[in-house]
């Protein structure tokens, strides 16, 4: 019949209250446990399709006709989730009751895979135990000959193994199958007998059985990464001499069976990375004859036994990074005579050998950064006489390294201030530091000799001024030390640095230099106090008596030589994780500035005194002598007394002594700030050289001219004593007359009025407040995981700024989210994230290559619990931003842990990726400004290559509001989209400098040198960019649709 609408009455009817109303009809009751014997049918969760009842139990039992087995298939499937699905699940058993195996547990809102059974038997049971809003499923099931099973091919894309998937490749004459599981719990036990390939990874199998894959003689390639496999049987792998790529990271192994590799002879590729092996036997790798590359990163091995590379000649790549290896035995890579690659990086080695290193004759590349190498002896790399690179912590050992393999080129963290041959590698340093050391040795030597031989009327006054030319004599010893010390050993400073920097003579021109420092600037400090209270205060405080003034310079020095001398006298905290270099042991001068980015031992110590005590100082220098000319100007008008013209006379002179220390140390004081903060970019440590060897001793070595020699005092003293020498030579009588002369300087020396210029005021900042962001209105109970260490330009100099995952449950959906934090007082930097973001929040369909946006609001209207380990960024007055979570591993991760070229479908898959979100980006109106590879999230996708790119970071974005103009009001919208280009073209630029060079990449070389030009007119617009990768990429002939 043909389909109609017509109408149906119902008559009948009639109203009651509800009290005999029953909620779930009797059949709900009746079709929740049933025994289902046909061929094919359906079954649905009780009260299908509302929501089941109260703590409901069912239990369905299919039973099909013999030499059948059974199919089941969900067509809808949502329970409550959980993730261990305790309140409402599904369990499916693969046998005739409870008893028998369990195949899964299933909840939540994703369908269940398709499943078959082993026999003509299924038992489901579904468990909930309160009434759910939303619960509901419905399967099908229908029945499938034994011997169709068997039958049936996978190349032919049906019937794959229950969860798996089935792909043909190869040639026409010898197709071969890729089986890619999905939620495994074991091998399935009839794969193919043409199976090539097999790819289980990111399953949950726990272990494998013996002769697992036995019956597929033309397996090549078996991954099973990313799983939980605890144990390996020893026959595991018997029958499959044929596989050529083995890889079993990332999973739980801790013990390899000795004969677990003994049956493939052809292996050529071993990745074990990312497991818990913690030592390594001999024999275990004995039949792996023809193995190319192995990889045993990220373990935590302690112990490789002597002979456990043995007869692996053809080895070329030995990963052996992140461990926690403190010693190799000699003679370990003997046997490894055509390895190219070795990575020993970010362990625990103390010492390299020649003998660790023989046999190593073909070896390029060496990677021994991230270590704890200090005894390496000279001829540690001499036969590494094919060595073209390599990675070392420390530039001594790298001049080791050039000294004994030519052309080699070593990496190492560049010195600052030393260079293989010279302790002071710039030679205009070197004349200066020479210069200065003996302008600050000489010239306070004599400012002391002059001191105590020509008394000066006012004794506090010169006894002060007298300990500070001891303190900036000190300084004098210590670029004079420096100075010796660098032409003594020059052309080979490599030899002695270590012992330089460890010994005795290190740390006492440290203390002298910290000591001449820090008591200058506490004397300096006193010298204001007494010059502030003669001027202000000339009538209300006793001055500072002689006896006083001994007193304190006698508590300042004690307190200098307390803090100078504290660093070295064997307190752990002042010396690096090796034990070897202590406070003063940093660099080769022997500073303790902390004027570069980084935390080295004691850091805090350092900036305490350099940054905290010498801020606090000479602001109140700068304050203290503000005030006194203020004062004096005022004063000059109606009051022209003698003493109140002396007085400022003092003050006029020990202006210029405070203003050049306080030129000479504010530079350092903020560019300290900048340092720890992380925000001074000084790659070269340019100017650190030059602030702590030319800067920071200027002061000593003016300081004698200022506050002596050019002084009226000083001149007067030497006019007199020209005088007398005249006199005596002309054996005249006019000494009387000299007298009176002299006394007529004085006098009117005193009458002289000091007059200060009236600075001009200073213009006040307007500040405009900015209207508070909008929370979006969200409750969610958050359960934190972790601090994760991503995003670390958004992070970085911002200690109350963070990123951690966490657990989220929000209006009864469990997930992980990626909470960024900012502390009360970065609510502005919270604000101005959130006005970017959350303009990309309103999309119905969001762009999976940006880091998306859920919520944001105060950590105090949220539900917070922390875990085992307290989070202490996350307060109640913190501001959060919620965030997707996608991954952990940024794309700078992806290339460093790789250490490998990359290939073409690699590159174009990331940049396509990447080009996308900035068009995303652009056409909203957003400029990223930050396109690096530290800001580019890396995660696993279904497509080839396996990788998909996600955007995030947006700490310095901008956005154009209503008026078209930017929230950066130094950058108009062309300018903005046009730097995202040009940082895109860098982005291109590092990733082509991980590939080889060939024909394919001239392409991308061509879309890169545009993002370069130099006007923004000529730069290419995202969306040109993007197309043309498409295009290159389709070109290739992989393309991801």
């Amino acid at each position: 019949m043909g389909r109609r609408e017509d109408l149906i009455a119902l008559t009948g009817l009639y109203i009651d209250e509800g009290k005999n109303c029953r909620v779930t009809p009797l059949s709900a009751k009746k079709a929740c446990s049933e025994n289902l014997i046909n061929e094919t049918g359906y079954f649905f969760s009780p009260s299908y399709p509302g929501n089941p009842p109260d703590d409901t139990f069912c239990k369905w039992h299919i039973t099909v006709q013999k030499n059948h087995i059974i199919r089941l298939e969900f067509q809808e499937f949502l329970l409550t989730n959980h993730p261990t699905c305790e309140r409402c699940f599904l369990q499916i058993f693969d046998g005739r009751d409870l008893s028998a195996t369990a195949i899964g547990k299933f909840c939540g809102d994703m369908h269940p895979p398709v499943v078959i059974s082993s026999s003509s038997h299924f038992t489901i049971v579904f468990r909930c135990v309160e009434g759910l809003r939303m619960t509901r499923f419905k399967a099908f099931y229908h029945s499938i000959r034994t011997q169709y099973w068997e039958g049936s091919s996978c190349s032919l894309h049906r019937e794959c193994p229950s969860s798996c998937k089935c792909e043909e490749f190869g040639e026409v004459y010898d197709k071969r199958i890729l089986i890619i599981g999905e939620k495994l719990l074991a091998i399935p036990s009839n794969l193919p007998p043409n199976t090539g390939a097999v790819v289980f990874r990111q399953n949950r199998i726990l272990q494998l059985h013996e002769k697992e894959f036995s019956d597929l003689t033309i397996l090549e390639h078996i991954d099973l990464s990313f799983n939980n496999l605890l144990h390996l049987d020893e026959e595991c792998f018997h029958n499959v001499s044929s596989v050529t790529t083995l890889r079993l990271n990332s999973n739980f192994l801790r013990i390899l069976p000795i004969g677990v590799f003994s049956e493939l002879p052809n292996l050529k590729v071993l990745d074990l990375g990312s497991n818990l092996l913690s030592s390594m036997r001999s024999g275990v790798f004995d039949a792996l004859s023809n193995l190319n590359v192995l990889g045993l990163r990220a373990n935590q091995l302690t112990n490789l036994q002597y002979g456990v590379f043995g007869n692996k000649s053809n080895m070329t790549h030995l990963y052996l990074q992140e461990n926690k290896l403190t010693a190799l035995p000699n003679g370990l890579f003997k046997d490894l005579s055509k390895l190219e690659v070795l990575n020993l990086s970010s362990n625990e080695l103390k010492t390299v050998t020649k003998e660790t290193l023989q046999g190593l004759s073909a070896l390029k590349y060496l990677y021994l950064d991230n270590n704890r190498l200090a005894n390496v002896p000279t001829d540690a790399f001499s036969e590494l006489t094919s060595l073209k690179y390599l990675k070392l912590d420390h530039f001594i050992l790298c001049c080791y390294a050039e000294k004994s393999v030519e052309g080699v080129t070593c990496d190492s963290p560049a010195d600052e201030f030393s260079s293989c041959d010279d302790l002071m590698k710039n030679k205009t340093l070197q004349i200066c530091i020479w210069i200065l050391g003996i302008l600050a040795f000489l010239g306070n030597l004599l400012v002391i000799t002059w001191r105590i031989i020509d008394k000066e009327e006012n004794r506090v006054h010169s006894f002060l001024l007298t300990n500070l030319a001891v303190a900036d004599m000190f300084m004098g010893v210590y670029l004079l030390t420096i100075a010796i010390v660098d032409a003594r050993w020059q052309g080979e400073y490599f030899k002695h640095d270590t012992k330089w920097r460890a010994g005795i003579g290190c740390q006492v021109i440290g203390v002298l230099s910290m000591l001449s420092s820090e008591v200058s600037v506490l004397i300096l400090t006193v010298i204001t106090i007494d010059r502030f209270v003669c001027i202000i205060f000339p009538f209300k405080f006793k001055r500072l008596t002689y006896k006083s003034a001994v007193f304190t310079c006698a508590v300042v020095w004690i307190l200098g030589v307390v803090i100078s001398v504290i660093p070295i006298i064997g307190i752990d905290y002042f010396y690096d994780k090796s034990g070897d270099f202590g406070f003063y042991s940093h660099s080769a001068v022997c500073l303790p500035l902390q004027l570069s980015v980084g935390t080295p031992a004691g850091w805090e110590y350092s900036a305490s005194f350099f940054i905290g005590l010498n801020f606090v100082s000479f602001t109140f220098i700068l304050v203290a002598y503000i005030l006194m000319f203020w004062t004096v100007k005022r004063s000059a008008r109606a009051v022209r007394s003698t003493s109140m013209n002396k007085e400022s006379a003092m003050a006029k002179r020990l202006v210029f002594i405070v203003m050049t220390d306080f030129c000479c140390w504010m530079p350092i004081i903020i560019i300290s700030i900048l340092s720890l903060t992380g925000n001074f970019f000084d790659p070269h440590k340019i100017a650190l050289v030059w602030i702590a060897v030319f800067v920071l001793p200027l002061n000593s070595s003016l300081n004698p001219i200022l506050y002596t020699f050019s002084t009226e005092r000083a001149k007067r003293s030497l006019a007199r004593k020209r005088k007398n020498v005249t006199g005596m030579v002309m054996k005249s009588l006019n000494s009387r007359a000299g007298d009176q002369s002299m006394d007529y300087l004085r006098t009117n020396a005193e009458n002289t009025l000091v007059s200060i210029a009236e600075s001009s005021p200073r213009p006040v900042k307007k500040i405009v407040e900015k209207q508070e962001q909008q929370s979006k209105q969200v409750k969610t109970k958050l359960k934190l995981i972790e601090v994760v260490d991503i995003f670390q330009e958004d992070t970085t100099g911002k200690r109350s700024t963070g990123y951690v995952t966490a657990w989220c449950e929000e209006e009864g959906v469990l997930g992980m989210v990626l909470l960024k934090y900012f502390g009360k007082e970065m609510k502005e930097d919270w604000t101005r994230e959130v006005d970017v973001v959350q303009g990309l929040s309103g999309n119905e369909d969001p762009q999976d290559n940006l880091l998306h946006y859920r919520w944001h609001s105060k950590a105090s209207e949220q539900s917070i619990e922390h875990g085992k380990k307290k989070i202490h960024g996350i307060r109640g007055s913190s501001w959060l931003i919620c965030y997707d979570f996608e991954s952990s591993s940024t794309l700078g991760d992806f290339l460093s842990e790789k250490g490998i070229v990359i290939d073409l479908d690699a590159v174009c898959a990331v940049v396509c990726d990447v080009i996308t979100a900035i068009e995303h980006l652009l056409d909203h109106g957003i400029a990223h400004n930050n396109i690096t590879t530290g800001n580019i999230l890396i995660r696993q996708c279904p497509r080839v290559p396996p990788i998909k790119a996600v955007l995030g970071g947006f700490s310095q974005a901008s956005k154009a509001n209503d008026a078209g103009a930017f929230t950066n009001s130094a950058a108009d919208e062309q300018s903005c989209h046009s730097h995202d280009i040009k940082q895109f073209g860098h982005l291109l630029a590092t990733l082509l400098g991980h590939c080889h060079g060939s024909s394919e990449y001239v392409k991308l070389r061509e879309i890169m040198n545009l993002c370069f030009e130099d006007t923004e007119e000529k730069r290419p617009t995202a969306r040109y960019i993007r197309e043309v990768l498409e295009e290159t990429w389709r070109a290739e002939g992989v393309w991801d649709t």
